[in-house]
């Protein structure tokens, strides 16, 4: 079964209850789709000012389970690299969303965004927008 990669602004959605996509997607049997963050995706939404509480962290743990993560390796250094050379061919992407869209192409499989605009253009990515 084909995976989902969830990039950052849905997962923040779903935390402030305002994703009912991911909240399908997560509630649904256990034949779903995988659903994968990569571990820059986790960087960024750590980042939020809500994670300096411990019970949010605490909270955040448990949804993480749900989900199948991926660590940035080799492949994804070198699809990064690729990206990084054409990347006159789409500007205004940030490391990060580069980071996103490397691994969801390194797993060939769709980009779940509401940014879709942040990654236009960018070659052998599948997106959509729950």
């Amino acid at each position: 079964m084909k995976s989902i990669v969830v990039d950052t602004d849905i997962l923040i959605d779903y935390s402030n209850a305002k994703s009912e996509w991911l909240e399908e997607m997560l509630t649904k049997s256990v034949a779903r789709q995988p659903l994968v963050l990569s571990v820059v995706t986790i960087s960024e939404f750590l980042a939020a000012d809500q994670f300096e509480k411990e019970i949010e962290k605490l909270k955040f743990g448990k949804v993480l389970k749900l989900f199948r993560l991926q660590d940035y390796n080799l492949e994804i250094a070198e699809i990064v690299g690729k990206l990084l050379r054409q990347k006159k061919k789409f500007s205004g992407i940030s490391f990060p969303d580069l980071v996103i869209a490397a691994t969801a192409i390194y797993l060939k499989a769709p980009l779940a965004t509401r940014n879709l605009s942040h990654f236009q253009g960018i070659p052998d990515l599948e997106l959509f927008k729950p």
